[in-house]
C-alpha cells in the first residue's frame, strides 16, 4: 500500500464512523481508470464528491489524461462535484517547468485544456482560482456533472 493510502485510511479512522462508512480509497493505474470504473461503480456506486491534488496533472500522456476523464465521468453521480488542483505547464522557467524538461515527460495543464479535456466527457467548468504553489503557476478547478446525466450501470 502507498505512503499517501495509508495516511488518507488513518485520517478517514478519526472520523465519526458515519462519515468513514461512506469513504472508499483505491489504489491504482489513473490512466487506466476508464477501464477500471465500472467495476468500482458497480462495487461502491457514484460518488458525489471527487478530489484531485496533483493527479491529473503528472499524467504525461494525452491517452492516459483521457482515460481519467473518462473514469472519473462514469464514477460521479449525476451533480456531482469534481475538484481538480494542479500546475501550470506555461511556467517552463520555474522549479516545476525545469523537473518536466530534466524528466522529459509533459507534466503540468496546458491553458484550456481542464475544460476541454473533461467537457468531452460531460463534464461542466465552474469555476478556476488561479495561484502560486512554491513560485510554481497553479490553479484549483471546479467543475460538474450535469444534473439528470445518468451513467449506465449507475442508480438514478
Amino acid at each position: 500500500m502507498g505512503r499517501s493510502l495509508a495516511i488518507a485510511r488513518r485520517r478517514a479512522a478519526s472520523l465519526r464512523a458515519e462519515a468513514a462508512a461512506r469513504l472508499s480509497f483505491r489504489q491504482a493505474d489513473l490512466g487506466a481508470l476508464d477501464r477500471l470504473a465500472p467495476a468500482w461503480l458497480a462495487s461502491d456506486g457514484p460518488a458525489v464528491l471527487a478530489i484531485d491534488v496533483g493527479c491529473f496533472h503528472a499524467l504525461a500522456t494525452d491517452a492516459a489524461r483521457d482515460g481519467y476523464a473518462r473514469g472519473l465521468a462514469t464514477l460521479l453521480a449525476p451533480g456531482a462535484t469534481l475538484l481538480l488542483y494542479g500546475f501550470d505547464e506555461r511556467a517552463p522557467g520555474s522549479p516545476f517547468g525545469r523537473l518536466a524538461a530534466r524528466l522529459g515527460s509533459r507534466l503540468g495543464l496546458r491553458e484550456g485544456e481542464v475544460a476541454t479535456r473533461f467537457g468531452r466527457v460531460g463534464l461542466a467548468l465552474e469555476a478556476v482560482a488561479r495561484g502560486e504553489d512554491s513560485g510554481r503557476p497553479s490553479a484549483w478547478y471546479a467543475l460538474r456533472k450535469p444534473p439528470g446525466r445518468h451513467v449506465p450501470g449507475a442508480t438514478p
